[in-house]
């Protein structure tokens, strides 16, 4: 960031955001949180919407969030899947998708 760079944090928890958005902030002004529910699937693209709205481009995209319940694989339920498909692989993809309809990427 010390770079140049400008720092979009997405976020279920509004607290947590704000707190990193301050933090950023103090080393790239322009950085931002943007509160979503990744599972929220048709929200996605306003994501990617809202920051090349905002910076006329999207240059790089980092899907690092995931919620998962640990359990044995005779105890695993379909909810533990779908909370861990629906947080991980299906926000990433989403999100890739809708970064490069916008040629953000």
């Amino acid at each position: 960031m010390k770079e140049g760079a400008i720092v979009t944090i997405v976020d279920l928890n509004e607290e947590t955001g704000k707190a990193m958005e301050q933090e950023l902030q103090q080393i790239s002004p322009k950085s931002m949180f943007f509160q979503a529910n990744l599972m929220e699937r048709e929200d996605l693209p306003k994501i990617i919407g809202t920051v090349v709205a905002k910076y006329g481009k999207l240059d790089v995209l980092v899907n690092n969030a995931h919620a998962s319940k640990q359990a044995t694989i005779e105890d695993t339920t379909q909810a533990d899947l779908d909370l861990s498909f629906n947080t991980g692989f299906y926000p990433t993809f989403y999100l890739m998708q809708a970064a490069w309809k916008r040629k953000g990427i």
